[in-house]
């Protein structure tokens, strides 16, 4: 969930968020196993940001390890040509013109 929250829907009256919509990222559950096993309370807010974050590094991380003069059109490259690796947390996730695309899903609060 984006900024419609586990936490403010529970905090709020139904009547508030009833209907109203969000969107999250299906991700691995392969991924989530490995987090919830490492940190406990993991909601499914954190989950979006955790992966999110973790893949922004590893694509950083890989683009600079692949470019020997660490330069950006160097590190661009190399980021263009990843192609749904096994670290990727999201389903179904690539890379597109340097920017990391996946499915989302969109759902209503009831």
């Amino acid at each position: 969930m984006d900024c419609q929250t586990e936490k403010n829907v529970a905090a709020l009256p139904a009547s508030y968020v009833k209907g109203s919509l969000y969107f999250e990222i299906p991700i691995k559950k392969s991924f989530q196993d490995k987090v919830n096993a490492k940190y406990t309370g993991v909601t499914a807010g954190d989950m979006q940001g955790i992966a999110n974050a973790y893949q922004t590094v590893m694509l950083a991380g890989v683009g600079l390890a692949e470019c020997p003069d660490k330069t950006g059109a160097c590190v661009v490259q190399k980021i263009n040509e990843i192609t749904n690796p096994d670290y990727f947390a999201y389903e179904n996730g690539k890379v597109v013109d340097r920017m990391l695309r996946s499915d989302i899903v969109v759902g209503e609060t009831k």
